[in-house]
């Protein structure tokens, strides 16, 4: 069972970083947020230097013999590995020599991607140092993490402004944590963020609105999605703006309904609001799998036609609704 990566960063904040680290997860912003943590311990006030190392461009010979090399002063390295599994014998079992008796001026930090991951390699290396969990975090997860943030900037914030960032920002941690930084940078250290401060920020409003016009489709609320709807095509957006958003819950729809109606976690590349995520289940139940796919040929459709015609994007919207609820 790996590491919860926030108890992991409570650890390390109280004691000296350890000589063996291993990431288990493919979440990029998680992944830097705690290499950046073991590096600022283990280097302190010295300049930080890391090396990453990749089995297919250096070869499994290089990487053991920068491993294993210290020069008189014992000066600290910082390695980072990846795909070690592509590591070919005796390099492999050299790697598990190393980690089973590391040099204590090196920190090596070795990183799976693959949390589901059942080779050789990795097996021997959770038996020597714990997994860190660095996958991404599950929908009903994201509130925790935006109080971690708040944390982290030295400030406060109330169940209101967490559950609309949550469902605003939180399609990724990497988002999430940009627009929690600029929220603090602007309402000072040690003071608490209230709904009002949100509301200063005009890419928080377009988004939270942006967001309840997805939700109202989801939800297959006409009266809804056409108010909306109308409002943000008159104010900021687009209807080309509007069919990223769209075309990512009708491509979220469609993988849920051929998982038998389950969700594990985002699939596609265009991210969809976390609350939108956690109620995916209900929402497929909408919508038949023929009728996911007309749309997602609609939005194409529509995408192509915007460059040429002249048609308003109220009307491009209006006519997108009715189709999509027909």
């Amino acid at each position: 069972m790996a590491i919860d990566i926030k108890l992991a960063i409570q650890s390390l904040a109280k004691n000296d970083a350890l000589p063996i680290y291993y990431l288990q997860g493919s979440d990029y912003y998680l992944q830097k947020l705690f290499m950046d943590k073991v590096s600022k311990q283990f280097f302190g006030d010295e300049k930080p230097s890391k090396v990453l190392m990749l089995p297919d461009e250096m070869g499994g010979k290089e990487i053991i013999h920068r491993l294993t090399s210290t020069d008189l002063f014992a000066s600290k390295a910082f390695f980072i590995i990846r795909n070690c599994a592509q590591l070919k014998k005796p390099f492999n079992d050299e790697l598990i020599d190393y980690c089973n008796n590391p040099l204590m001026s090196h920190c090596v930090i070795i990183i799976n991607d693959d949390y589901m991951a059942k080779t050789a390699i990795f097996k021997k290396l959770s038996k020597i140092v714990e997994p860190i969990n660095t996958q991404p975090p599950h929908p009903n997860k994201i509130k925790q993490w935006v109080r971690y943030f708040f944390s982290e900037n030295g400030n406060t914030a109330n169940s209101q402004v967490v559950e609309s960032l949550s469902n605003t920002a939180g399609d990724s941690l990497a988002h999430l944590a940009g627009e929690i930084d600029k929220i603090c940078l602007w309402v000072g250290d040690g003071n608490a963020v209230e709904m009002e401060h949100l509301k200063q920020f005009t890419g928080w409003k377009r988004e939270h609105k942006q967001w309840e016009f997805i939700s109202a489709i989801a939800q297959k609320n006409l009266t809804k999605a056409l108010s909306i709807g109308k409002t943000i095509i008159s104010q900021n957006e687009t209807m080309i703006s509007l069919i990223y958003p769209l075309t990512g819950l009708f491509q979220e729809l469609l993988f849920t309904k051929r998982n038998s109606g389950t969700f594990s976690k985002p699939t596609g590349y265009i991210p969809i609001s976390a609350s939108i995520q956690r109620n995916l289940p209900s929402y497929a139940k909408g919508f038949s799998e023929k009728k996911i796919i007309q749309i997602l040929k609609y939005l194409e459709k529509i995408e192509r036609k915007q460059k040429t015609s002249t048609i308003s994007d109220e009307s491009e919207l209006i006519q997108f609704i009715y189709h999509a609820f027909s």
